[in-house]
């Protein structure tokens, strides 16, 4: 559990920080931080359930995800399931943008900078003993 402490706690921070962006931006900038703060949160997310894989492929699962998510929004699908369900909003969103695709593709790279900056593989040193 100590190897996803560090995941957990910067995932958490991500997501304080997108939730206190959408009060302090308006516009395109905050499209933008938002979209790429997403893909952050869900790199972090991945990195915490998959300790050992971590690193730049967090960080395409991620973007794969984020992509995907989009993609249901394009095809309408997002906007019933979040009829049926409103939390859903969060997770799904509803209205396909282009954008957000620049925006998930500057947060998987930041992701991945950030990974690989942390060490080998892109985590930080763990003892293996404890993943």
């Amino acid at each position: 559990m100590r190897a996803r402490a560090p995941y957990l706690l910067a995932a958490v921070a991500a997501l304080a920080l997108g939730l206190a962006l959408r009060f302090l931006l308006v516009g395109l900038p905050a499209d933008l931080a938002g979209g790429v703060l997403y893909v952050v949160l869900v790199a972090l997310l991945v990195a915490a359930c998959l300790p050992r894989l971590a690193g730049v492929p967090a960080a395409g699962i991620a973007l794969a995800w984020s992509i995907a998510m989009e993609q249901l929004q394009a095809i309408g699908v997002a906007a019933r399931l979040v009829e049926q369900w409103p939390p859903l909003r969060l997770v799904l969103g509803t209205t396909f943008a282009w954008l957000d695709l620049v925006a998930y593709v500057l947060g998987a790279v930041l992701a991945a900078a950030v990974f690989t900056a942390l060490g080998p593989r892109g985590r930080p040193d763990v003892d293996p003993t404890l993943v």
